[in-house]
């Protein structure tokens, strides 16, 4: 099981993104993607995801993932605690991690109620909470202040230990201290530049997907708080 691109393409109009890019993460692990801005590292995450279309190649994704976003991407509609955990009921691991990131006093709040660092947090614990065989992060800690951006990073670098953590970032203090793999994303390719993942080989399955049902529950609520 694992992420596999096989000579994949992407351009817009006249720019080149990938050029038959071929890349293989199967080992857990946090691995950090870094470059110059406007090359490409958000759109590579996105076509990992799923969410942005390939022009040529093909890219293989047998692992369940989720995403950390720059913009967050909570629900207006719904507090901190059914942004979080969505369909399911809180269990008694959560909370560690909950106190950990600083949102236990934060539950009952709205999105809109809060700083861009806290929306910022709520999205890695929703992330962390559905514990999918993979995380891709698009700079999670661009808005969090010193300490915040360390307590992100050990919990991700946690998780990364039974799991693959795949994450942008500018930051070079946070690539040295925390990436077990590097790749460094330049002249259309990705070339890596620190590897100490070769020897992991268990990736954790444990992930909570949204079924049917959930699903449905959790789209009446949002329609339901948009029409009060």
């Amino acid at each position: 099981m694992a992420i596999r691109l096989k000579r994949v393409s992407k351009r817009f109009k006249d720019t080149i993104i990938l050029k038959d890019q071929d890349l293989t993460i199967d080992k857990p692990g946090l691995y950090m993607i870094m470059g110059p801005s406007g090359i490409g590292k958000s759109t590579l995450l996105n076509m990992i995801a799923g969410f942005e279309k390939i022009d040529s190649g093909k890219i293989i994704n047998d692992l369940s993932k989720t995403m950390i976003f720059q913009e967050y991407e909570l629900i207006d509609e719904l507090n901190v605690y059914d942004n979080i955990f969505l369909y399911r009921k809180r269990r008694k691991s959560d909370t560690v991690l909950v106190k950990k990131l600083g949102l236990a006093d934060l539950m009952k709040h709205y999105p809109k109620e809060l700083s861009g660092g806290q929306r910022q947090r709520v999205g890695i614990m929703r992330a962390l909470s559905f514990s999918p065989d993979v995380i891709l992060c698009d700079e999670p800690t661009e808005a969090l202040d010193i300490r915040n951006k360390y307590i992100v990073m050990d919990c991700l670098k946690t998780y990364a230990e039974d799991h693959i953590v795949i994450m942008v970032t500018h930051d070079d203090d946070l690539a040295k201290r925390y990436a077990d793999t590097i790749y460094l994303f330049k002249d259309h390719d990705l070339s890596i530049v620190k590897d100490n993942c070769k020897s992991r080989t268990r990736i954790r399955h444990d992930c909570h997907p949204l079924t049917k049902n959930a699903l449905k529950k959790l789209l009446n609520k949002i329609t339901l708080k948009r029409n009060i």
